[in-house]
């Protein structure tokens, strides 16, 4: 049984191989794993029924081996499928992969540096994607940042950060960028840095390119795929393995066709151009007299123009520093006359605006006159009276008059006014009475009758009681002593026991001023009763009438007019301090007045200097504007010229002496039209050589309208008159040239043909070195793209002389198959191109027709593990081994002999088997060696939903001799 051999299986020359390995793959809450510590580095067999995680197990080996770092474009980089052959999105993938921040995935790998680990993380930054980070040290190291051996149970923290923090004393690396990855992975191997070479995972064979990658990709992908690889896979396989076996880059096939009909396309315009310059030689040296004539018109022209250009431009210059000096004095002489104007209109303006004001204060102050004179004549008949009596009297009179106002509504209020009227009229009577009385029979009042003070306190607490003549007696007398004798007097207040009566104001009281008052009173009752007595006749009047609303015209007026009045008597002591404040006024505003007009004539005079010497300074002005526009209509003419035909720019001293003068702005203008003329006949010979020779670097259509437009076209049209016959002959190398490159080429692509038949037969002699079951004379069958074989025949038919180009037919069937094969990008024939399958086939024993591939599954894994350990090892760097996995799904459908050609083939080449099966096979186990049945152990505690398989190296079974090994 091949169990009994050992699997390591060394070579002769082992000592000098480098060693490189995948030892161990450990899944942390990904892919139903809670926690498994699978190894890779022996045989093993996976048990499991449907949807245990056989397959997705398997599949982890590309996601560590593949230099990825999201899932996006999932389907062609990792072709993950389910069992009906339906493939898995990027969110379903990333999902199952790394379902959790906690979910890690981790190779333990070994290379000639030492034994490190990759471990594969969820990663934040990026969409589906996940981070690597390389430690060099074994699994053992680093086991307790995720698993717990002694409580069997996950670490308390397994957060990306807790991991990167546990590692840091550890050399490490963390990789994002897929290129660098790339580089790490698989060419670390040959790198300069030791850091780098510690993390070589895989030793590529030649470079680390895209092309490389992409074969060890697909060649891997064999074992998961076997229905519908081969077509793509192989082709890729076989041409990458081939351009990785040689040494350089530059021996690589890199045919680029397209290139050579190109050449040929660029050789036969070239002869034509050539043909074309030799017709053209007579009509050139026509053209070229023509130039020159005009050139040399055009510099004559020039060099008058810029003369009297110079000129123009030196008198310009001399006419505006004149003009900005006259300018300048004239806007100081201006600025000066307008700043005196405009004082003078300051002053002015102040002068009529105070002359406004003081006319407005003058009318209000004879207003304020006026009023002061009728309030006075209203007092004055009042003598007796002081003025806060007089506004009492009024506006007692103005309440009278608002009530009487009411009362002259209606009839009703009238006649209750007659009523009240009457009563008024005999109160009137009856005080008037007694007014009389106390004036005729001279009875002294009660202020006389008590002392000077007490006759004070009195007439403040009430001034009728104190006027009052009422004769007392002693004891009434002492009476009113005694009560008196309570209010003290300090000042003109009053006070009561201290508390001081404010509202009560102290007076002398004169009793012959109260006689006074009581006759005036008198006097005013006698009006009152007759104004009274009038009114109540109106009223009987208005009542008989019914003339209301007259009578109550009438009563509105007398209340305004008594309202007016009121007004005059009130603001009689605010009128006259008015009236005072504004004649003090009027009388400062006279000085002021005076002041500015003597200022006003000051200005005046001032101005009258200025005014001459501003007229002065116009005038020159227009002197210096006159002859500016004569220099201005010279310059216009020459600008004009200048406009017609633009002049050449020169040095001063190649500019003439002229003098700037009618004579010779004419000479200027006749030397204008001769060249106009000769450029026009020179244009004619050049627009027909430009049609007859249609060179490429001039365009035919473009405006030309000075000599300098042509300067660059004549320049490269006499460049290539004179170089016709260097160009000639050069033409004719490059002829021979082309035809060598083309001979070259068909040599690469007859050697592409034999290298790739090479390759196939060496595949195939290393696929029989081993016996598969009663298969014989397994064969990769090689089919070349029939377009290219054709291609190839008529190259061959094709006969290449040295200085003639071959027939267009020739670099037609060229374009039709690069139409067909060629990269549009690079443009390069590679020699994947070339292939179109790679299939294979076999004999059955004592059988002479050949099977072609998909007769049986088990037929179909053991010829793909076939070939995929063979071409797994091509792809190795030489001089260094490769212990990796490969991968076997579905192995129970191998018969045992199949099964044992495998493990040998496997065992042979260096790798290690990798399979699963759904079916417990006991010839399985030992012809592998190992097993292991998954979904049988589970986690303690699960972290993640579903992810609950547990594996450790105890869980594995281990059959035959090869115990003793482990």
């Amino acid at each position: 049984m091949l169990n009994q051999h050992s699997e390591h299986a060394p070579a002769t020359n082992e000592l000098l191989e480098l060693n490189y390995s995948v030892n161990k793959l450990i899944c942390v809450n990904s892919a139903k794993h809670g926690y498994s510590e699978i190894p890779l580095d022996q045989h093993m067999v996976l048990y499991g029924g449907n949807n245990q995680g056989k397959t997705v197990t398997l599949n982890m080996m590309k996601l560590l081996l593949f230099p990825d770092t999201n899932f996006k474009d999932c389907s062609n980089k990792f072709a993950f499928r389910s069992s009906n052959g339906s493939e898995f999105s990027a969110v379903k993938s990333y999902g199952f992969f790394f379902p959790s921040d906690h979910s890690y995935i981790i190779l333990e790998g070994e290379n000639p540096e030492g034994v490190y680990c990759m471990i594969l993380y969820r990663s934040r930054g990026q969409d589906w994607g996940f981070g690597r980070l390389f430690v060099a040290c074994d699994f053992a190291s680093i086991r307790h940042l995720f698993w717990q051996v002694d409580a069997q149970d996950f670490a308390a923290d397994l957060s990306y950060g807790a991991i990167k923090k546990g590692v840091k004393e550890l050399p490490h690396v963390q990789v994002s960028d897929a290129a660098d990855l790339a580089q790490m992975m698989y060419a670390g191997h040959s790198s300069a840095d030791p850091k780098i070479r510690k993390f070589s995972v895989f030793p590529l064979l030649g470079e680390a390119t895209a092309e490389s990658i992409e074969a060890f990709r697909r060649i891997y992908q064999l074992a998961f795929d076997t229905s519908a690889s081969h077509d793509k896979t192989l082709p890729m396989a076989i041409a990458t393995l081939i351009e990785m076996q040689r040494s350089r880059p530059e021996e690589r096939l890199d045919a680029n066709l397209l290139q050579m009909a190109e050449e040929h396309e660029q050789l036969v315009e070239k002869g034509n151009w050539l043909q074309r310059l030799k017709n053209c030689t007579p009509a050139w040296e026509t053209c070229m007299r023509a130039f020159v004539q005009a050139q040399s018109d055009y510099v004559n022209y020039s060099k008058q123009h810029n003369a009297l250009d110079r000129l123009a431009s030196k008198q310009r210059a001399s006419m505006v520093s004149d003009k900005q000096q006259a300018q300048e004095q004239f806007e100081q002489v201006r600025q000066q006359l307008n700043s005196l104007k405009q004082q003078g209109r300051e002053l002015q303006q102040e002068l009529l605006r105070r002359e406004g004001g003081r006319k407005r204060l003058q009318s209000q102050c004879d207003k304020w006159q006026a009023d002061i004179s009728k309030a006075k004549q209203l007092m004055s008949g009042y003598a007796s009276m002081t003025e806060s009596e007089v506004v009492a009297l009024y506006t007692e009179l103005l309440a009278d008059a608002d009530k009487k106002v009411q009362e002259y509504q209606s009839v009703e209020s009238m006649q209750q006014r007659f009523a009240d009227l009457q009563r008024q009229i005999k109160d009137f009577k009856s005080e008037r009475e007694s007014l009389t009385l106390a004036i005729e029979q001279r009875t002294p009042s009660i202020a006389e009758q008590v002392t000077a003070d007490e006759a004070s306190k009195l007439a403040a607490i009430n001034r009728d009681l104190a006027g009052a003549s009422i004769a007392l007696s002693a004891s009434t007398q002492r009476t009113f002593a005694e009560f008196l004798a309570l209010f003290t007097m300090t000042g003109n207040a009053l006070s009561l026991q201290q508390y001081e009566l404010r509202t009560l104001i102290v007076q002398p009281f004169d009793p012959a001023q109260t006689r006074a008052q009581q006759q005036q009173r008198r006097q005013q009752l006698d009006e009152r009763i007759q104004d009274k007595e009038a009114e109540m006749r109106e009223i009987a009047a208005a009542m008989k009438q019914k003339n209301i609303s007259e009578s109550l015209a009438k009563v509105k007026k007398e209340r305004d007019e008594t309202q007016r009045e009121l007004a005059l008597v009130r603001g009689l002591a605010t009128y006259t301090e008015q009236l005072r404040e504004a004649q003090d006024e009027l009388a400062s505003d006279a000085q002021v007045t005076q002041q500015l007009q003597e200022q006003i004539a000051h200005i005046t005079a001032e101005m009258e200097p200025l005014e001459q010497l501003y007229n002065r300074c116009h005038q020159h002005k227009i002197e210096l504007d006159k002859l500016d526009q004569q220099l201005s209509q010279f310059r216009d003419r020459l600008k004009r010229m200048f406009d017609a035909v633009c002049p050449l720019a020169l040095l001063e001293e190649n500019i003439p002496d002229l003098e700037l003068n009618e004579a010779a702005l004419v000479a200027v203008e006749r030397l204008q039209q001769r060249y106009h003329a000769n450029m026009t006949e020179f244009k004619h010979h050049f627009d027909q050589l430009l049609r007859d020779l249609q060179p490429p670097e001039i365009e035919n259509h473009v405006l030309r309208t000075r000599i300098e437009d042509f300067q660059g076209p004549i320049g490269l049209l006499q460049h290539q008159f004179e170089t016709y016959e260097y160009d000639y002959e050069q033409h004719l190398k490059n002829i021979r040239a082309h035809n060598q490159y083309v001979n070259n080429q068909l040599r690469e692509l007859h050697d592409a043909k034999d290298q790739i038949h090479s390759m196939v037969a060496t595949l195939n002699q290393e696929l029989n070195r081993k016996t598969i079951s009663n298969l014989s004379e397994i064969r990769l069958e090689l089919t070349l793209h029939p377009t290219f074989l054709k291609l190839l025949n008529t190259l061959d038919q094709h006969s290449i002389e040295d200085e003639t180009l071959l027939d267009g037919s020739f670099y037609q069937e060229i374009r039709n198959f690069t139409a067909k094969h060629f990269h549009k990008r690079s443009r390069q024939l590679k020699l994947k191109d070339i292939i179109e399958k790679v299939s294979y086939s076999y004999l059955h024993a004592n059988a002479s027709a050949r099977v072609k591939e998909g007769q049986s599954g088990g037929t179909t894994s053991t010829v793909t593990a076939f070939v995929l350990s063979v071409l797994l090892k091509q792809i190795v760097k030489r001089g260094c081994t490769m212990r990796l996995p490969i991968v076997v799904d579905e192995i129970g459908t191998l018969d045992r002999r199949n099964t044992e050609a495998v493990v040998s083939q496997i065992i042979e080449h260096g790798f290690t088997l990798f399979c699963a099966t759904p079916n417990y096979s006991p010839v399985l186990n030992l012809t592998v060696g190992r097993s292991l049945e998954l979904g049988i152990v589970k986690v303690r505690q699960v972290q993640v939903h579903q992810c609950e398989m547990h594996v450790l190296p105890e869980h594995i079974n281990v059959f035959g001799p090869v115990a003793d090994e482990a």
